[in-house]
């Protein structure tokens, strides 16, 4: 625990990344969405809902390329891209239009596939930088993440409920697009890498990976 204390620039990126982890664990709360927008664009509820289908299947094929974009472009950049993704997936499905005559693809495209795999994509990034900034205590730089992360549905689906029954569907999208934005915006740059390996900005690392090799 002294460690963990004594890590400050680390706790201060983990509690950037545990932030933008509550808002990103909206992918879980599409059940919430699915009477509201079923009715407002005049869609079948069973096609409506397989768009957590695709969200979750391009979550998972975000968190793939995610890894592979923080070792090309950085963990900072790969996370401004990941929640932007979000954001501009909700509001481009603000604009769908509501005639009844429109395909629910878009839904699936756009809130589906672009906002699941900018989830995935920020989720893997934020995950594994903590990892990294908590090399003796990565179990609990993990859960702390995840927890927030799943702690969401507790805030998003009364808050989402609220929304949709307060606001036209287009309206909630665009709203739900703003915060997402803004809370990007607010922590990405808190999210960096750490500037050295562990053995040199840790001593305490060395000391006991040094006893575990002798071991």
């Amino acid at each position: 625990m002294s460690s963990i204390k004594q890590n400050k620039q680390g706790l201060k990126v983990l509690v950037a990344g545990v932030v933008l982890q509550f808002f990103l664990g909206i992918i879980y709360t599409w059940s919430v969405f699915k009477a509201p927008v079923s009715a407002y664009y005049q869609w079948n509820p069973q096609d409506v809902g397989l768009t957590a289908s695709f969200m979750l299947c391009f979550f998972a094929i975000g968190i793939l390329f995610g890894g592979r974009a923080q070792a090309k472009i950085g963990v900072k950049l790969t996370v401004l891209i990941g929640g932007l993704m979000v954001a501009v997936g909700m509001l481009a499905t603000s604009f769908i239009p509501a005639t009844g005559q429109t395909s629910v693809f878009w839904i699936y495209f756009l809130y589906g596939i672009i906002g699941g795999a900018g989830v995935g994509a920020a989720y893997n990034a934020i995950i594994s930088n903590a990892q990294k900034w908590f090399p003796q205590n990565r179990g609990f730089a993990t859960g702390v993440s995840v927890s927030a992360f799943g702690f969401s549905t507790v805030f998003f689906a009364p808050f989402i409920k609220m929304l949709s029954e307060n606001l036209e569907i287009n309206v909630m999208f665009m709203v739900l697009s703003a915060i997402f934005a803004v809370a990007t915006l607010l922590t990405f740059s808190f999210i960096n890498h750490p500037n050295k390996p562990p053995m040199l900005l840790f001593p305490s690392y060395r000391a006991s990976n040094t006893q575990a090799v002798k071991c």
